[in-house]
């Protein structure tokens, strides 16, 4: 880490744990499960190497949920104690240009040196009062989902269909496939194909959003 810092201006640790222990529709064993334990490893990571900044996302809850909230209570003073100072906010992914109704946790922290650097001001506070969440957001995510967004049809392998009128093409799944020439991705060809559960996949109308993924 002390090597990496002398090569570059700033260094920071950015990640999201596997959340289905915290989520809502998941098995909500917390941090008592093997996926849990993992958000606990993250943050000693960070306090232990002390990136200049980290970035920490999971599901909102993580961030909502009582017994699940005095966990993520406890990895922020662990952050505070390895002096960071922190900013946290409950966003939906789709606010940033993510095309997903999906709302997460998302916590970043700084180290003084790198406050101080970029202009803010610390008022004895360990949580960062004037931090501009504001800046970067696309949308806002009640007007976007007044807007007439397509409902449930059945599902057609390979079918072609036409950007719904009035939708911000950047909101679909289909504007970052071709943004980002998925198809043609080295291991475009890897992909698992289930079968438990495949005959019920097959059921499931297009754009049914009632029941767990």
């Amino acid at each position: 880490m002390d090597e990496v810092k002398k090569s570059h201006n700033i260094v920071g640790f950015i990640g999201g744990t596997p959340c289905s222990v915290f989520s809502e529709a998941g098995k909500n064993r917390g941090q008592s499960g093997e996926n849990g334990k993992l958000s606990g490893t993250y943050i000693e990571l960070i306090c232990r190497n002390k990136p200049d900044f980290f970035l920490f996302e999971n599901v909102k809850g993580l961030y909502r949920t009582t017994k699940h909230r005095e966990f993520f209570e406890g990895m922020k003073l662990k952050l505070i104690n390895s002096g960071y100072y922190l900013t946290e906010k409950l966003i939906n992914a789709i606010e940033f240009g993510g095309p997903q109704d999906r709302d997460k946790i998302v916590l970043i922290g700084f180290q003084r040196s790198v406050l101080d650097d970029l202009g803010f001001e610390i008022n004895g506070s360990p949580m960062i009062k004037n931090f501009n969440w504001e800046k970067k957001t696309l949308f806002r995510s009640p007007t976007v989902f007044r807007l007439d967004w397509p409902t449930q049809e059945k599902f057609e392998e390979n079918s072609k269909k036409q950007v719904p009128l009035n939708i911000p093409a950047e909101l679909t799944v289909e504007h970052w496939f071709n943004k980002n020439n998925v198809e043609n991705h080295p291991n475009a060809t890897h992909y698992f194909t289930p079968r438990a559960g495949l005959a019920k996949f097959e059921v499931i109308e297009e754009g049914d959003q009632l029941k767990k993924s």
